[in-house]
């Protein structure tokens, strides 16, 4: 990837130029995510760390841990610089940085099956649930209910086991890696009991006292194009947002009724032949048959729940980002055989860490869901919003130049800056605007559009820049 020369600084080639491998610490028990076998990093973050390298032309070091949290410990020890697939949490900001998101996963419940009393993570007040030492979990839940016994474990696959056992109530875990884990162990007698009510923003994690390498990390996790993102997915499973997790628990039953049902068809056919009880067989074939169309209904609404889910952001209800870039490649193919322009605004909102320091967590997530109705209030039926992380919103405005895209900027400015969250000072928002052919790679337009929110940032917070 030879863009690395173009993306980034002179002191930054210099950094890299004078020192050793970028080290780097895992999760040795979350596959497919990440994991070690015979002391070599495997699992999909072992993909990123290859494109990472090639795109910055420097090794990398796997420094071996035996659990998450001996990895944590490493970093804060400064025996590993970075960690390349985890969540941004208050504990985790404390001594490290985090480069923008690349991976978003469903997160998920799991109970023994037959439990129907937990659907939120508001029901497991009172109950045991397992979760792997260290993992961002143990945050939200003793911030959402303190009446949460935590089980503490070393991965979720023995939080998985636990539930099978009865050991624990629930788990919590990441629907890519639980379904994966369901399978390989064989625990039929367990369930997914929720849909997705948060989403792992997987990030790189990089010490505190490593500023320049933030720098650099982000810029490669940006130069990740869509095409490579698939691949890596491909390679480990059918995309990140499958709902096969899902799937099962509704196959199973499915199946389970077929077979009933079939069975049914068979018994009746008997007894036709046999002419017993005909009429009494027939109502009970009708009856299965009425309830296997019931739960084909269920089943059709619960796919189609969970394909919105995997495609949009929960709390503000925008497109995430794995789905707008979707939309951004499909818009540009348009675009090429129209030969039209293409714009993009990038939104950050101003002193959002403040907010939530002051006001709570709560408070931010209405700035959130707030500021996602502003925007699409203000923009037409055919442009694409999206959360593109944290505090920060993207906008695609299809056959739209910086003449018309600029106008709008300042007034999606102007709109956000009048949002009345009670209890709150005035929110305020910078965005970066820039146009670009269809023609142009999609990572240099998303990097000059950071480069002009980067710029109104620096002229103050508040405004609109451009990049010409």
């Amino acid at each position: 990837m030879s863009a690395s020369a173009n993306t980034l600084t002179t002191q930054e080639r210099e950094y890299l130029e004078q020192r050793g491998p970028i080290r780097y610490c895992v999760d040795p028990k979350w596959m497919p995510l990440e994991g070690i076998k015979n002391s070599q990093h495997i699992g999909i973050s072992k993909s990123y760390i290859s494109l990472f390298s090639q795109y910055l032309h420097h090794p990398f070091q796997l420094i071996e841990t035996s659990s998450w949290r001996q990895s944590l410990d490493n970093l804060r020890a400064d025996k590993c610089e970075l960690l390349p697939l985890l969540n941004q949490t208050e504990e985790r900001s404390i001594f490290m940085n985090f480069t923008a998101v690349y991976v978003m996963l469903p997160a998920v419940m799991v109970t023994q099956k037959g439990i129907k009393d937990v659907k939120t993570f508001a029901d497991l007040e009172g109950k045991t649930v397992a979760l792997v030492d260290g993992y961002r979990f143990q945050e939200v839940l003793a911030r959402q209910n303190s009446n949460i016994i935590q089980v503490l474990v070393e991965s979720e696959s023995i939080a998985l086991q636990m539930v099978a056992n009865a050991e624990v109530d629930a788990m919590v875990g990441t629907l890519l890696l639980v379904s994966n884990e369901i399978k390989r162990l064989g625990l039929p007698y367990i369930q997914i009991s929720s849909s997705p009510e948060y989403y792992d923003n997987l990030r790189v994690g990089v010490a505190k006292n490593q500023p320049i390498l933030l720098s650099i990390m982000d810029k490669a996790v940006r130069s990740i194009n869509d095409a490579q993102q698939d691949d890596i997915f491909r390679q480990w499973s059918t995309n990140a947002y499958t709902e096969e997790a899902d799937y099962s628990n509704f196959w199973w039953g499915f199946f389970s009724v077929l077979f009933v049902s079939l069975f049914m068809g068979y018994r009746y056919y008997v007894l036709a032949m046999n002419s017993v009880h005909l009429d009494s067989k027939n109502f009970e074939l009708d009856l299965k048959n009425r309830e296997l169309l019931k739960l084909q209904e269920q089943l059709k609404k619960r796919n189609q729940k969970l394909e919105y889910l995997s495609t949009h952001d929960s709390l503000t209800n925008l497109v995430n980002r794995h789905f707008f870039e979707e939309n951004v490649e499909k818009e540009r193919n348009r675009a090429k055989r129209n030969a039209n322009v293409m714009s993009l605004l990038l939104i950050d909102l101003d002193n959002f860490k403040i907010i939530n320091d002051t006001f709570g967590h709560t408070a931010g997530d209405n700035v959130l869901f707030e500021v996602a109705k502003v925007l699409k209030q203000q923009v037409r039926s055919v442009d694409v919003v999206g959360r593109w992380g944290g505090e920060e919103f993207i906008i695609l405005l299809p056959d739209t130049g910086l003449s018309d895209a600029v106008p709008l900027a300042e007034r999606i400015r102007e709109a956000v800056y009048h949002i009345d969250v009670i209890g709150l000072h005035k929110v305020s928002c910078s965005i970066g605007v820039m146009e670009f052919a269809p023609t142009e790679d999609l990572n240099t337009a998303f990097v000059q559009v950071d480069k002009a929110l980067y710029k109104a940032k620096e002229a103050g917070r508040n405004r609109v820049e451009t990049i010409e």
